[in-house]
Parts: structure tokens; sequence; C-alpha cells
């Protein structure tokens, strides 16, 4: 999160300018039928200046993207556009933007949802009221006229938090959890929640 540059050259996609529609394409040839904006997210802490510039370039990666599906009429994804925000207001500012942005570039027929980014370092801290506001901001942020058909998803939470935001209008959530805890070796009981090392484990009562 702290990089400001991406290195992605292992996998083919050089670190240049036509990055948004490089990752675009990868998204294609994997056959998504929902994808999601090249981003640049928001560690804790964060110089406001670079926040800032992040949260712009982020908003230009979704209108390029944005431009790219609207020149292949055959590849009708719903793009999910990564949101930021060290704010609530940050947050609507931005998905305002998006919308307007998509209006003024004639982009309208393009398929839009927001993902909600910049949140799992905010969980890993406990700062859940943070976590909130911006939520509660970003969706404020998409037009009334648009709000019924534009999901809205949340990158990299789920758990003991889907109530909560699910109350906030949230609709689809990810996770990592249980793959991180795979390539350590940890068992994650489905019930508890709670983590035993696997080779210190007698057996599984499944």
């Amino acid at each position: 999160m702290f990089n400001s540059q991406l290195d992605l050259s292992e996998y083919g996609l050089p670190p240049d300018a036509k990055l948004p529609e490089r990752i675009l394409a990868l998204q294609r040839d994997l056959g998504g039928d929902m994808i999601a904006t090249l981003d640049y997210p928001l560690p804790p802490n964060l110089e406001r200046s670079e926040a800032k510039e992040r949260m712009a370039k982020s908003r230009q990666n979704a209108l390029v993207a944005a431009q790219c599906l609207l020149k292949t009429p055959d590849y009708t994804p719903m793009l999910y556009v990564a949101a930021h925000g060290q704010t609530g207001d940050d947050i609507k500012y931005y998905v305002a933007r998006v919308f307007e942005e998509r209006e003024q570039n004639g982009l309208a027929e393009i398929r839009l949802g927001i993902a909600i980014g910049s949140l799992v370092p905010l969980r890993w801290s406990q700062k859940y009221k943070q976590i909130v506001e911006i939520v509660r901001g970003a969706i404020p942020g998409i037009p009334a006229s648009h709000r019924s058909r534009t999901p809205v998803h949340v990158f990299g939470i789920s758990g003991s938090m889907i109530p909560l935001l699910v109350y906030l209008g949230v609709d689809t959530f990810d996770s990592s959890t249980y793959v991180q805890h795979a390539r350590r070796l940890v068992y994650c009981d489905p019930q508890t929640t709670r983590t035993s090392p696997v080779l210190e484990m007698d057996g599984l009562d499944c």
C-alpha cells in the first residue's frame, strides 16, 4: 500500500501509462463478468497531499477503464470502481465525481458498481468508527436516480462486521482470511472462528 509505483512486470504488465487498459484486458482474459478498476489504496496516516494524488489517480483509472469498455461492445461486465477516502466527506466527493465524469464523457451506458477500499488496515487497528464513517459517506455519493441499480462492495472485510455493513447499505463482501490461514497452515473453525496450527492438531471434527 505504500508503493506509489506498481511493478507488475512478472505478469507481463509493464508500469506505463497504459496500465489501466492492461489490467482491464487481464480481467477480460480471465473471464471476469464483474471487474474492478486499478486503484491506489490509502494506507493509514498517509500525508494529505499524497492521499489526494492517489484518489485522483484512482478516479482517472476508472474513467480510462470505462472508456475502454465503451469501445468493446461485445464485453459488458459490471465495472466496480474502487473508491477511497480518508474521511466520509472524501469518499462521498470521490463517488459523486465518478458519476459526474461518467456523464460528462458520454459513458452513461457503462454499468457501474462501487467497491470501497483501504478499510482492511483500519479493521486491523480496530478503527471501526472510521470504517463506518467512510462507508456511510460513500453511499450518499451515488446519485439517487442510480442507487437502486448500483451495487456497493467492500474489499477485504467480512466476518463479524457483515451485519453492520449490511445495515449501512453494503451489498457484497470479500475476504482473503481463509486463504491467508491456509498459507500459514492455520485452521479456522467455521463456528467459533478460533484458529489452531494444523500441524499441532490431533484431528478435525467436521
